[in-house]
């Protein structure tokens, strides 16, 4: 007996044994249609297809890797999710000589904001880049509250204030070997993230063995499309196919302002605090498409796969098992689960990162009475201190207040007291606000009184703010006593 029949014996003898052992019989099971009567939840299919701004954003962050050093960003087969390719191949049709898709489908999600700024810039971007500065502009406001007459008790959502300052925007904020990137809580949700992409593969993996197992040709081939779409999204995962360009700046340590103010029917005000080369940095900054081979392999597989995937979850869904359907089905609800708890690991891995190498601070004051209480507070409370300190900012400049005495005349306070290590220099501070602001007319003119009473309602302000803060404490001489009963006696 020759090799080449021997070879062939055995081949045969283990064919036997696989058509005795799977289900396919003496011949593969030609796909057909389903029949009507079996159980179906094919109209379920189109979850996989329907528009999602979620997916459109996590297909973003799967290009940009915007923390592309502390953790990958998986995209996973959420709802909607196979629908974002399909788009951006439209979108490569459709164009010519433009935008590429790839930089286009980054910033559908992306938001320009306008500030009031001593700086040359009128807007600011933010996009998935720097998605950590989402949640700092979303801030939640203050609830309001009532009492049994309808007059307000707390709340004042229009005066909450929000300051962050900023440094290398579109920075990731640590290494995996940086001694912040190595705390428990890090650690911990870096495995986690790492994992859920993984157990997406395996669920997919599983649903597409099974499907073959069993002979159900409709969902061996989605499933597999849906693997192949996943594949190429974790190869993407390992590199950067959308890159953040911007062009030399010089350095410049002088700090400057940028006031957001948020729409009135949500309110409060955001306050950008940074220095003159990170806040230009982060206006001139844009996305760009890696221009290279690779990158292009990558990007058209990802495309092609997930066109495929998407053409399947409708003409694979109807004719696959039931077993199967709610298989698929199931996937896409943990992906969509899972992408919601990527989000929320991804904040929380940001902020701490962010907070404790020093490149960021994010502070929030709810539950301000009045606009000028959120600006004391945001100048001499405690939980400022002094990276977060508004002493510098010129609100009147700005036009977010209006130029009058009383209010340049109080930022000029505020300064002071911010600059003050002395109780007395406080106190000095203060009167001569006073001083300079104080009506001491006979107060006949109506408008006169209330000048004056705003201005009694500031120095009342500052002095609660510093109390509460145990920082400075004010000291008041009988002499200051005395003249502020001879100022009420003339009112």
């Amino acid at each position: 007996m020759t090799y080449f029949s021997t070879t062939c014996l055995c081949l045969n003898f283990l064919f036997q044994i696989t058509e005795a052992k799977l289900p396919f019989g003496s011949t593969v099971n030609a796909p057909v249609l389903r029949k009507s009567s079996d159980i179906t939840f094919d109209p379920l299919g189109v979850a996989a297809v329907l528009g999602n701004p979620r997916a459109d954003l996590s297909a973003a962050r799967l290009y940009v890797q915007s923390d592309r050093k502390i953790f990958r960003w998986p995209h996973t087969t959420m709802v909607g999710g196979a629908l974002t390719p399909v788009k951006t191949l439209v979108d490569h049709l459709a164009q010519h000589d433009s935008i590429h898709p790839a930089v286009s489908m980054c910033t559908r999600d992306e938001m320009m904001i306008p500030i009031r700024s001593n700086t040359v810039f009128q807007e600011l971007r933010v996009n998935v880049g720097n998605l950590w500065l989402r949640d700092v502009i979303n801030f939640k406001p203050s609830k309001e509250e009532v009492d049994e007459k309808g007059d307000k008790i707390s709340g004042w959502p229009n005066n909450d204030i929000a300051i962050a300052y900023v440094g290398r925007v579109f920075d990731p904020p640590a290494s995996p070997s940086g001694p912040h990137s190595a705390s428990a809580v890090v650690m911990l949700r870096k495995l986690l993230i790492t994992m859920t992409g993984a157990v997406t593969g395996l669920l997919l993996s599983i649903g597409a063995c099974f499907s073959i197992l069993t002979g159900d040709i409709w969902g061996a081939v989605l499933f597999i499309f849906y693997l192949s779409h996943w594949t190429a999204s974790t190869v993407i995962s390992h590199t950067q196919l959308v890159a953040t360009t911007c062009p030399e700046i010089r350095t410049d340590d002088t700090i400057r302002f940028a006031v957001y103010e948020r729409p009135v029917g949500i309110g409060g005000t955001v306050v950008f605090k940074g220095a003159q080369h990170d806040l230009e940095t982060w206006a001139r900054t844009t996305l760009q498409f890696r221009n290279s081979s690779f990158a292009s392999i990558l990007h058209w597989s990802w495309l092609v796969t997930g066109t495929l995937s998407a053409i399947s979850s409708i003409a694979c869904m109807v004719n696959m098992s039931g077993k199967f359907q709610l298989v698929f089905l199931g996937v896409l609800v943990y992906s969509s689960l899972a992408e919601l708890w990527l989000t929320q690991s991804a904040r929380v891995i940001q902020r701490k990162l962010r907070e404790s190498a020093q490149m960021s601070k994010v502070v929030i004051l709810r539950g301000n009475q009045t606009r000028t209480k959120a600006i004391i507070r945001g100048t001499l409370s405690p939980d400022v201190r002094e990276k977060c300190s508004l002493a510098g900012l010129d609100w009147t400049g700005l036009n977010l207040l209006p130029k009058t005495p009383i209010f340049t005349g109080m930022q000029d306070m505020l300064r002071s007291i911010s600059a003050s290590t002395q109780s007395n220099e406080v106190a000095m501070a203060i009167d001569t606000y006073k001083k300079g602001c104080y009506n001491y007319g006979t107060l006949t003119n109506e408008q006169q009184q209330k000048d004056n009473q705003l201005i009694d309602r500031i120095i009342q302000e500052a002095e609660e703010t510093l109390e509460k803060s145990n920082l400075i404490p004010l000291t008041r001489t009988e002499k200051d006593l005395k003249y502020d009963q001879e100022i009420l006696s003339l009112a």
